[in-house]
């Protein structure tokens, strides 16, 4: 049998603790220990959990407003080394807890901004949709709610200032 049912010590926590905090050199290439552990899901037929500490899809994920923003200015508050290190990646997924600040974060990921009232609407349909699907967004769906308010906000736009005056 393998892993820690079987009374072993988990082998990625152990090694990743060894070279990150006791600076062993093991010769292990600790930034592939990621897609290792999706190989070996692969050849086993068991998938990584998602929270699985290092190696799961969410281990470097942040929601909350407050973890993002601590997470973009300090990463060390949040995180005890860089997900890079184990070859995963920080995620920040929009979901039912996401805020104004991580709404603007994305917005800019996407290379596009919205006015104050765009992103009180953009959270708003994030969250309902979210709490709809029990699950994060993904990019599309962000990018179709994103379109949508833009849309929304500029026909109000086009609406408060009346019919075109001709001259």
């Amino acid at each position: 049998r393998l892993g820690d049912v079987a009374g072993n010590c988990r082998p990625d926590g152990l090694v990743t603790a060894l070279i990150v905090f006791y600076m062993l050199a093991l010769g292990i290439k600790l930034d592939e220990l990621t897609a290792l552990s999706d190989f070996y899901a692969e050849l086993t037929g068991v998938p990584v959990y998602p929270y699985k500490p290092l190696v799961g899809e969410n281990a470097f994920a942040h929601k909350l407003d407050q973890h993002v923003k601590g997470i973009l200015n300090n990463p060390a508050v949040y995180e005890t080394m860089p997900p890079e290190i184990v070859g995963n990646k920080r995620r920040i997924p929009i979901g039912k807890y996401t805020g104004k600040f991580t709404i603007q974060y994305k917005l800019a990921e996407m290379g596009q901004t919205a006015t104050p009232k765009e992103t009180d609407q953009i959270k708003e349909e994030t969250e309902a949709l979210a709490i709809k699907k029990r699950a994060a967004l993904s990019a599309d769906e962000l990018a179709s709610i994103v379109t949508a308010a833009k849309g929304a906000q500029a026909q109000t736009r086009r609406a408060s200032l009346g019919p075109p005056r001709v001259v």
